[in-house]
């Protein structure tokens, strides 16, 4: 398992020395920036996933592109999305953008408990690792799909 991308790594670790409501208020405004990793029509798509699971109330897409320098992520909720969805879809493709594939893929589970902290952790313990396990899951199928190593 390696560490988190550098970007992704900072996120964590300016989210790990908040206090709680801190935390609260800027997961609340990462989630309020999702639109800004809403899938773009000059975007060159090279894999998506869009579903509604289990875990999640509404529908979640996941998307794989490429800006030319690199690969990105893209994310489109469905409108009962929870908030705590929407911020980790953010913060995840803010902090994973241009990152290897192995990087994602081996991605320590570790990060998000940093960014979510031990409350949320323990309030929504069921549904915290949604994103960032379809993230994994896509990167996985979107190799697989191409056989491409980058």
């Amino acid at each position: 398992m390696s560490n988190p991308p550098k970007r992704l790594e900072r996120i964590a670790s300016y989210f790990e020395q908040l206090d709680e409501q801190s935390r609260r208020e800027r997961l609340i405004a990462f989630a309020e920036q999702s639109d800004k990793w809403l899938p773009r029509p000059d975007d060159k798509i090279l894999y998506q996933d869009i579903r509604k699971d289990e875990e999640c109330l509404d529908e979640v897409g996941v998307f794989i592109a490429d800006d030319g320098e690199g690969l990105v992520w893209r994310m489109q909720y469905g409108k009962d999305v929870q908030i705590l969805t929407r911020a980790i879809g953010t913060i995840l493709s803010d902090g994973l953008n241009h990152a290897k594939p192995e990087e994602v893929i081996s991605l320590p589970a570790d990060v998000i408990h940093q960014i979510i902290g031990q409350q949320l952790f323990r309030n929504r313990s069921q549904s915290i690792y949604y994103i960032f396990n379809r993230i994994k899951q896509a990167m996985k199928r979107y190799l697989e799909e191409t056989n491409s190593g980058r």
